[in-house]
């Protein structure tokens, strides 16, 4: 049965090697106040270094601390003490990972991004999503697969006027309270159901006028959200002329059949009509009436 979810971002100094190594470097200089980002580049703020001591606002830590940080993980100051964004649950192993020196994180399980990262960061990802769609100000907007919040807040961003978003995973919405480029999850228009996709799809009420599908890569464990049930939930609760994009990932070939060719084939005989989203790197649908 799923649950709502009740998001609620955690506000605290978080820091990346490449912001780190900007404090070490001041220190070394013998300068006592540097400008960095507590918050993935959101912002910047001065911090002031204080013999062994730093200090990021309210809060601060050893310098040395600072010394040893991994380059592919986000940290964040618990008490005064840097602790890095991950956890583990059930042999899984989740983190936030920085991509590049500034900018908005992946989320990485078991060594897997959850976005694209090549040539593109996961909030642009979600917005070329967004613009496949072309959506109306005003629309209502189900965002299956919530992540980090990428696709959610990018609705917002084009007009939405209220958002559902499904996550099967509350880890991955416990990192995503971490995350500063994840805060808008917190907004009243944005609903989070807690739920696996096709049990939670058939107990919504529509109509939707646009839904966004973004599955985690084809395997033997996510093949439910590739089959043609969940598609059947996603014709029924579009209005007439609704559209659905869904993300199929770089063109490729699973188990001798395209899967982006795979996926229209089966929307087209479900009622939609069906064209490639290249830049989105997916496949959109039509409901038509």
């Amino acid at each position: 049965m799923p649950t709502h979810y009740n998001y609620r971002y955690i506000d605290a100094p978080r820091l990346t090697r490449s912001q780190a190594s900007l404090i070490l470097e001041a220190a070394s200089k013998g300068t006592g106040k540097v400008k960095v980002s507590l918050d993935l580049c959101l912002s910047r703020s001065m911090v002031e270094v204080r013999g062994s001591k730093v200090i990021l606002g309210e809060m601060e830590v050893e310098l040395n601390s600072l010394k040893g940080l991994r380059d592919n993980v986000v940290y964040e100051v618990v008490g005064s003490v840097l602790r890095p964004i991950e956890t583990r649950n059930s042999g899984r192993y989740y983190k936030l990972r920085p991509i590049g020196p500034c900018g908005p994180p992946t989320l990485e399980i078991n060594g897997i991004h959850m976005h694209r990262i090549q040539g593109v960061n996961p909030l642009r990802d979600a917005e070329l999503k967004l613009r496949a769609l072309k959506p109306r100000r005003g629309s209502r907007v189900l965002d299956v697969c919530t992540g980090l919040g990428y696709t959610a807040i990018q609705a917002l961003l084009h007009g939405a006027s209220s958002i559902t978003s499904i996550e099967a995973d509350p880890k991955v919405l416990e990192i995503a309270e971490h995350n500063p480029w994840s805060r808008m999850l917190g907004d009243e228009r944005i609903t989070i159901l807690l739920g696996k996709a096709e049990e939670t799809v058939s107990m919504l009420e529509g109509p939707f006028d646009y839904i966004v599908h973004d599955p985690p890569r084809f395997t033997g464990t996510t093949g439910s959200l590739y089959s043609s049930s969940l598609y059947s939930e996603f014709h029924r609760l579009l209005r007439c002329g609704g559209k659905l994009f869904h993300y199929t990932g770089m063109p490729g070939r699973v188990r001798g059949r395209s899967l982006a060719g795979s996926v229209a084939s089966r929307l087209k005989r479900l009622g939609f009509r069906v064209w490639r989203a290249e830049k989105a790197l997916g496949v959109v649908g039509v409901k038509e009436c």
